[in-house]
């Protein structure tokens, strides 16, 4: 299986892909930028890090509110533009910026809302914790978070953003965390499936774990091919644990989806596993960008490019997305102009 997710850390760069500039000072947007970590040791950017994403999820719920992606706001980690300066470059009229220590069983949350057209402070809020239920942190603080944008931009109404708890087991909820950003960064692939794996010993109900694994494993089979592993058997394994423990997700089914085209080579299965997966999440790019390829592979380019265009729409950082689009767009030349037209095409 070629791997279809390039690691998001061929992404992070200085300044990210500027989207068209259209956010008005009180537009109804916001991106949520990658929280520092100020732990002593400077060891828990995977807290943070998740932390942050788990914020970004929770306000994408909110009614009437735009989320910018977290490959588009995480590019922008440890950026030395000022606050106008991002939020132009995500068309955001918003952006959520904060920090986390964390020692031993405490933690320290500080949490800022800045509105973009005046680079000024709307909201801001300490949360000194014990480390005991870090889903109750989150719920507190991304509530407090829709208050304040409901009383400044009117959305969200009087609803609350309930956040439910994915595991009661915090070693568990760490080990995931570790584990989801060395698979999104690629840095430690085996690294990844081990913690990953780990968190579901430690856990065998937590759901989110079992489905980070099927999705470390089934590109485990490209990027770990010398280790000898039946890595798909084990993708496959951990995705039907997946959904036996939540039937909703989406990710499970698209890599079911990704296993029907690659061992079964049976297209139309693929394609109703894809079509699932982005029934329950229309969000997930890695569904669209799958089922682009899968279009492509079947012949089918104007379907690809639409399922690519609606990728890059959700997530105009997606960087390996653009990347597909831009050959197809080359192809499509070719069959344009011709073999022979093409090649006395000025250089560029």
């Amino acid at each position: 299986i070629v791997d279809r997710l390039i690691p998001e850390a061929s992404v992070v760069t200085e300044v990210a892909e500027t989207e068209p500039v259209a956010a008005a000072l009180n537009d109804t947007s916001i991106a949520v930028l990658p929280f520092a970590d100020l732990s002593p040791d400077k060891d828990q950017q995977y807290f943070t890090d998740g932390l942050s994403e788990e914020l970004l999820n929770l306000l994408v719920r909110v009614d009437g509110l735009r989320v910018a992606s977290r490959t588009s706001s995480f590019a922008y980690r440890d950026s030395t533009l000022g606050v106008p300066d991002i939020s132009k470059a995500l068309n955001v009229g918003h952006v959520l910026e904060g920090s986390v220590r964390k020692d031993r069983d405490r933690i320290r949350i500080t949490a800022q809302l800045i509105e973009a057209g005046t680079d000024s402070h709307l909201w801001s809020e300490n949360f000194d914790r014990e480390l005991v239920d870090i889903f109750a942190i989150q719920d507190e603080i991304a509530n407090a978070i829709v208050r304040a944008l409901a009383g400044e931009l009117n959305v969200g109404g009087d609803k609350a953003v309930s956040v439910e708890a994915a595991t009661d087991n915090l070693d568990a909820y760490e080990m995931y965390l570790a584990g989801r950003e060395l698979y999104l960064s690629r840095i430690d692939l085996g690294e990844s499936i081990r913690l990953l794996r780990a968190a579901t010993e430690l856990d065998p109900n937590f759901a989110r774990a079992w489905e980070g694994l099927a999705a470390a494993e089934v590109i485990g089979d490209a990027w770990l091919a010398k280790d000898d592993i039946d890595h798909l058997a084990l993708a496959e394994e951990a995705a039907n644990r997946a959904l036996v423990l939540n039937p909703d997700l989406s990710m499970p089914m698209a890599v079911l989806g990704l296993l029907a085209e690659s061992i079964d080579k049976d297209i139309v299965a693929s394609m109703e596993l894809y079509e699932e997966a982005i029934k329950r999440d229309p969000k997930n790019t890695t569904a669209w960008l799958w089922k682009g390829i899968l279009f492509d592979f079947a012949g089918f380019m104007d379907e690809a490019i639409e399922a690519f265009q609606q990728c890059l729409a959700i997530d105009p950082g997606y960087l390996n997305c653009k990347q597909i689009m831009a050959y197809l767009c080359v192809i499509l030349l070719v069959e344009l102009v011709g073999y022979a037209g093409f090649e006395l095409l000025p250089p560029v």
